[in-house]
Parts: structure tokens; C-alpha cells; sequence
């Protein structure tokens, strides 16, 4: 984790900026958030090489211990939306306290417990917690970068982010060190960056806002008040049916649908890597580890590859190839394990796939902040309600295909399923600005009706 700038080692921004954080601080900024977002993922791939383990443990079946993987989905569909809302009112500061609060705690508890009923519950638990932060880290990104600087701030985030069930099954037992580390680093220095809250970041925010270490990123002191920056929310309970309004926006459904059926090849990729490909090869218990790496490596190259695009059309012209990338080498990842190919043939096409999807998933993501800058975190946890949903969907039904139809035959049906997102991005490239002008005058004319 970077050391914070301090507000002695920045030069203070000229006022009328979009964001009055200096460069390195917005890098801080964003580590942070990218360091509690990973979190989220982590939580739910870590817990796919070690099903059959907890089974023997807590001496149950592992069709009761997959019900906890599927709680866990359930509650991370639904919490991203209130967390996310929250943010908008309240701010993301307050809302970081108290969810990677509630996620430590249950983090605790789940080392402590020796029953079940005491696991699902504390799963639940630690969904609620933690599966919002990543919503809300998107809306940080929203709030300290313009439109072209967004691009390099997402990748840093999505990298973040989907690299954590590369290397979950590597960590064990330092989950619950790691989040702490995180939440005391937030409590010490991460400034309120709400544009409902401080504008542009130089109006100050209440004290249960401000970072506690004196002098780290605090520019309403060394900036002059903006109020005409801030964003006025009306505060009220958070409200997550607000997710549906934003699926009601042709331009981010169809966004968000591509996106969805990319992440649900994803994870069913990864389960396929927890189950069948651990028999298939003989694998230890650290080689099933290992084996989660290649998806790692491509989302640090994706990272690095991402460029800053404007708006839509160009992220839209740069999508296909890493769509299509996805398509075959997930496909071919199928026959090559269906014919039992030497294992770092698999490997390399995993390698492939997830450099084709975590490309799309930046400028998938990027776009998403984009076109909802008055909402961010709220177009994220939509984003997030239907991937998971789809993700939910996929790891339910990956295990019946490979033993119906086989492994080549079921990657060939979920590659070919990354084909239907190119299409959307190409509708979502031809249409989604005039389905943007229809948006805007449609709010217009509810605000001041003719």
C-alpha cells in the first residue's frame, strides 16, 4: 500500500478544477479503494478450493456447504445497491467504516465458529459487509477524475479487484489481517470525496468525514470553499429499487447485460478450475492453488495495456478484439482439457481468456461510470445485481453440463455466449448516445414540464 501524500508534499490545485486532489494524492485515493474493493471478490472465490474441506470439518454435506456459497451470492446482489445509494447521500467515507467494520467482525467470527448454522450466517454477514465496496469505489473514481482521466483509474481498480480469486485460494488464513489493515488505513487517511458531501473536495465535510491523522488530504484547508461544486442529493433511507431505474436506461442495460455474461464465463471458469480440472490433472493442494495465477498475470498485463479512450465510441471501436479473444480461447480451454492436453496448455489459453475479459471489463466499467456520473456507485451495484445473478446461474449448472455433455461441449456453449456481448457492445456503440440525449430530455421535461 503507497504511503499517503500529504498535503505539505502536494502543491495545491488551482481553484475551478473538476477535483482538487493532486495527482499522487487521486493515486492514494484510488489504492485504497482498489485495496478494499478486493475484498469483495476475494470473499467469494476463496471459498471454492476448500468446499470439501469444510464439509469433512463441520461433518455435513457439500450440498449444504454450496447453499453458503449460495447465500453469499444472494446478499452481494442486493447489498452493493444500499451501500452504494448510501454513498451518494451520506458519503463513501461513513459507508467504508461501516461496512468493512461489519466485514471484520464477521471475518472473526467465521475463524471462531464450529457449526453450520453459525457458518452460513457469518457468510451472509460478511456478504453484507463487503460486497458494496466495490460500487462505492467506482463512485470514488467518479468523484476525483474527469471522463478522460478515468480510464487509467478503472483499470487500477478493476485490477484490483479481479485479481483476487487468482490469488485468494493462495491466502487463507490473512483474511481477516489484511482487511484490518485496510480499514485502519481509511480510518487514518482516506478523505470524503462525495460530491453530494464536499463538491469538488474543497468544502469540508463533517468531522465523522475527515480522515483522523492531521494534514493527510484535507484541501478544504488549503483551498477555497466551492459550494457551487456540490451535488445535492436529497437524504433518506438508501433505497436499492433504484438499481432498476438505472436497468431501465437502454444505454447501461445493454451495457451492463455484455458485461454480466462476460463475468458469468468468468466465474464459470473459475468453478470449473475448483472442481473438475483439480481431478481431472491430480492436483495437490498447493498445485490447486497455483493453478489460479494465469488469471492473475493477464489482469496486471490488461491493467498495463488499458489505455485512456474518450467516451463510448472509441472504448466501443477497442472492445471487440479482446471480445472475441475471450471467445475462442475460452473455447479452446474446453477441448484442450476434454483431451487431457498437457496442463500449461489450459493454463495459457486461461491466460488469454482472462486478459480478453478483463479488458472488456475496464472499458466495460469505465463506460458505466461515464454515462452515470450523477450516479455511479448506484450503476455499479445494477452492474452488480445482474452479473451476479447471471454468475449465480452459471456455477449452479456448470457441473451438470461438463457431466452431461462434456468439458469441451460446455465451454464451447459459454465461450460462444461472449459473442452475444460483442453484439450488445456493437448496438451499445451504434445507439447508446441517442438513447443518452432521449435520457436527458426525458429528465428535463419531468423536472420542468412543458
Amino acid at each position: 500500500m503507497p504511503a499517503a501524500p500529504t498535503a505539505e508534499s502536494s502543491s495545491a490545485p488551482a481553484t475551478g478544477q473538476f477535483a482538487v486532489f493532486s495527482k499522487s494524492q487521486r493515486w492514494y485515493i484510488v489504492a485504497l479503494n482498489a485495496g478494499a474493493g478486493w475484498f469483495s471478490t476475494l470473499s467469494s472465490f476463496i471459498y471454492y478450493p476448500v468446499l470439501s474441506i469444510l464439509a469433512e470439518d463441520l461433518q455435513t454435506s457439500i450440498a449444504r456447504i454450496n447453499f453458503t456459497v449460495t447465500s453469499y451470492l444472494a446478499i452481494s446482489g442486493v447489498a452493493p445497491s444500499i451501500a452504494g445509494d448510501a454513498s451518494e447521500m451520506f458519503g463513501r467515507r461513513p459507508v467504508y467504516l461501516v461496512t468493512l467494520s461489519l466485514y471484520f467482525c464477521a471475518n472473526v467470527g467465521i475463524a471462531l465458529q464450529k457449526s453450520f448454522v453459525a457458518l452460513l450466517l457469518l457468510r451472509m454477514l460478511q456478504s453484507a459487509g463487503i460486497s458494496g465496496t466495490f460500487s462505492v469505489a467506482y463512485g470514488v473514481i467518479a468523484d476525483i477524475a474527469t471522463p478522460a482521466e478515468r480510464g487509467a483509474f478503472v483499470g487500477a481498480l478493476s485490477f484490483g479487484i479481479t485479481t483476487a480469486p487468482s490469488f485468494g485460494p493462495l491466502l487463507g488464513g490473512v483474511l481477516a489481517y489484511r482487511a484490518a489493515i485496510v480499514l485502519v488505513l481509511i480510518v487514518l487517511t482516506l478523505p470524503e470525496t462525495a460530491r453530494s458531501v464536499v463538491g469538488n473536495g474543497s468544502n469540508a465535510p463533517s468531522k465523522w468525514s475527515r480522515p483522523l491523522i492531521p494534514n493527510v488530504m484535507r484541501p478544504w484547508k488549503k483551498e477555497s470553499p466551492e459550494p457551487s461544486t456540490i451535488i445535492y442529493k436529497k437524504k433518506g433511507f438508501p433505497n436499492p429499487l433504484k438499481t432498476l431505474v438505472v436497468l431501465s436506461r437502454l444505454d447501461t442495460a445493454v451495457s451492463i447485460t455484455a458485461g454480466s455474461i462476460l463475468y458469468m464465463i468468468f466465474c464459470a471458469s473459475h468453478a470449473s478450475l475448483s472442481t473438475t480440472l483439480i481431478y481431472i490433472y491430480n492436483l495437490n493442494d498447493i498445485e490447486a492453488g497455483l493453478i489460479y495465477l494465469p488469471y492473475g498475470a493477464s489482469c496486471l498485463v490488461s491493467t498495463l495495456m488499458s489505455g485512456k479512450f474518450p467516451i463510448e465510441e472509441a472504448r466501443m471501436r477497442s472492445i471487440f478484439v479482446p471480445t472475441f479473444l475471450a471467445t475462442f480461447s475460452m473455447i479452446g480451454y474446453g477441448w484442450a482439457v476434454h483431451y487431457h492436453a498437457h496442463l500449461s496448455i489450459p493454463m495459457i489459453l486461461q491466460f488469454l481468456t482472462g486478459l480478453g475479459i478483463q479488458t472488456c471489463f475496464n472499458y466495460n466499467n469505465t463506460l458505466l461510470v461515464d454515462i452515470n456520473h450523477e450516479a455511479p456507485a448506484t450503476a455499479q451495484a445494477s452492474f452488480n445485481l445482474v452479473r451476479c445473478i447471471m454468475a449465480a446461474l452459471a456455477t449452479g449448472v456448470i457441473q451438470y453440463m461438463i457431466d452431461g455433455i462434456g468439458f469441451g461441449w460446455s465451454f464451447t456453449i459459454f465461450g460462444g455466449s461472449a459473442a452475444i456481448s460483442a453484439l450488445l457492445y456493437f448496438v451499445e456503440m451504434k445507439r447508446g448516445m441517442r438513447w443518452r440525449v432521449g435520457n436527458r430530455k426525458e429528465d428535463a421535461e419531468q423536472v420542468a414540464p412543458p
